[in-house]
């Protein structure tokens, strides 16, 4: 049989290291591709909106000015007034 000593097994890692490192580079690979596939597709560009005829635009309505007067307070005197 073969010794399994401190060399062989330091062989034994270094080979399983170098295997999972080129399985690990492979599915980042796969996965960076999916993913640059994702990002490519872009939503449709919104619906073009167009009108056969202008919008009517209402007319405001006229201002309204509410004019308010006073009363006269009534003045209360102390002479009454003459009937002249």
């Amino acid at each position: 049989m073969f010794a399994f000593d401190r060399d062989t097994a330091t062989i034994v890692a270094i080979v399983l290291c170098i295997a999972a490192t080129a399985y690990l580079f492979r599915e980042l690979k796969k996965t960076k591709e999916e993913f640059a596939a994702a990002m490519v597709v872009k939503p449709p560009p919104p619906p073009q909106v167009t009108f056969s005829e202008p919008l009517e635009v209402p007319e405001p309505p006229p201002v309204v000015k509410v004019m308010t007067t006073r009363k006269k307070a009534a003045t209360a005197s102390a002479e009454p007034e003459s009937a002249e």
